[in-house]
């Protein structure tokens, strides 16, 4: 809980930082995700653990060059399933994240109704709990922080309404006692921007 507390401190004092020499705005976030865990590609076929999350970006704006930390809550499932639209909200053990990603990317503007910006950068992951289940997973198995790298693209509609596409690669495990469980995957998010 410390290190998550001196994220958000240093994350606020940049923020102030570059905000007094560029252009900033709030993005508030909504998604979806599919990702397959590395070690499990073998065991569980074409099966994927959905994702929900929300969260902000603040998106830092000089001469088109973008920097855009954020903070985003992640329920992960942490059973495989196949992917199906009726199975969003199942009932199946989460495992609950603390997501902090840090881009840099370019804003292509194009017209006054819609333009487009690509990114890429890395996010730190705080695990922190699993809800009540029948499968005996416990908060214990999992590790306390890991890393994500990432790359993007987002769309800005009418300069209030964005859509990303992202693609995440997991370079620590997120399990104890499994060295190859990094995570990775898609994302499809939706946000309005204040």
């Amino acid at each position: 809980m410390k290190k998550l507390a001196t994220s958000i401190f240093c994350f606020i004092l940049v923020i102030g930082a570059l905000n007094a020499q560029s252009t900033a705005k709030f993005n508030l976030k909504v998604g979806y995700s599919v990702f397959q865990i590395a070690d499990e590609d073998g065991i569980f076929e074409n099966r994927s653990h959905t994702t929900q999350h929300a969260g902000f970006d603040v998106l830092i704006e000089k001469n088109n060059w973008l920097f855009i930390p954020g903070f985003h809550y992640y329920r992960i499932g942490l059973e495989p399933e196949d992917f199906k639209t009726s199975e969003l909200f199942s009932k199946r053990p989460y495992g609950n994240f603390a997501k902090m990603p840090i881009s840099f990317g370019y804003h292509f503007r194009q017209t006054p109704v819609i333009s487009f910006s690509a990114y890429g950068g890395g996010s730190a992951n705080f695990f922190l709990r699993v809800d009540e289940n029948d499968s005996g997973l416990t908060n214990d198995r999992f590790k306390g922080i890991h890393l994500n790298a990432h790359i993007g693209a987002q769309i800005l509609i009418v300069n209030h309404i964005t859509v990303d596409f992202l693609y995440e690669h997991g370079f620590m495990p997120i399990y104890k006692t499994r060295d190859e469980s990094k995570i990775s995957g898609f994302t499809l998010s939706l946000g309005f921007v204040f």
